[in-house]
């Protein structure tokens, strides 16, 4: 139904039929992921060994690293097998725990990801019965965090900014990783027979200009706004 494009999946491997599921994923060409999480450290080895390739959303919703049990965030980060998103918005990881992640991951084993909803780059305030917060929070009524309004372009210059990583080392992790990860053709990087899919930005990391496939699609102050507050 997906023709092909459905590149990855994932759960939780301390629930019942962990290793069907990710033996029917690889079977299909599908990654497998381990997510949102309360397993041990001895079952994500386990679920590791079975197949699992990427861990989602890193340090998120994931047991955390006690000294007696690294669980899930430890073992995803000791493992070489295993790729590792970071949301580096700030938010959802604090600065030092991006640090831990890229000095024990290195940088060909991060891909840079935001949690943006479709509520991402509008003005804090409360849309329908979701709030955006002045950090950049985006949380229900309740005070539930459903994600963030800040881009993969904000954990760039936190990355490049705050903790002094080299932008070429940081546009490798926020495009050129998930590319060859997820075997994305033409993607990933610029060059000849390449599709010229990029973003032009000013020294606040703001995005001026948007191509996709060579075409501009977006022009600061000139493309339409498309949600009004």
């Amino acid at each position: 139904a997906c023709q092909g494009k459905l590149k990855v999946i994932g759960h939780a491997p301390e629930l019942e039929n962990s290793k069907a599921m990710i033996d029917l994923l690889l079977e299909n060409g599908i990654k497998a992921a381990i997510t949102h999480t309360n397993a041990t450290s001895e079952i994500a080895k386990r679920a590791i060994n079975d197949g699992i390739s990427v861990a989602t959303h890193t340090g998120n919703v994931m047991t955390g690293i006690h000294h007696r049990d690294v669980g899930t965030l430890g073992t995803v980060l000791l493992d070489d097998r295993v790729m590792c998103e970071a949301i580096c918005d700030g938010m959802h990881l604090s600065l030092d725990m991006v640090q831990i992640i890229l000095k024990m991951k290195g940088y060909d084993k991060v891909m840079m990801i935001s949690d943006c909803t479709q509520l991402s780059g509008l003005k804090p305030g409360k849309y329908d019965d979701i709030i955006v917060s002045e950090d950049g929070f985006v949380k229900t009524e309740a005070g539930r965090l459903v994600g963030s309004s800040q881009p993969v372009m904000k954990g760039i210059q936190n990355l490049v900014e705050k903790l002094n990583v080299p932008l070429e080392d940081v546009l490798k992790m926020s495009s050129y990783n998930q590319a060859k990860f997820y075997e994305l053709e033409n993607k990933g990087y610029l060059d000849t027979h390449m599709d010229a899919d990029f973003v032009v930005i000013d020294d606040d990391y703001s995005v001026i200009e948007t191509y996709v496939l060579g075409n501009s699609v977006y022009q600061k102050g000139k493309t339409e706004i498309l949600f009004k507050q």
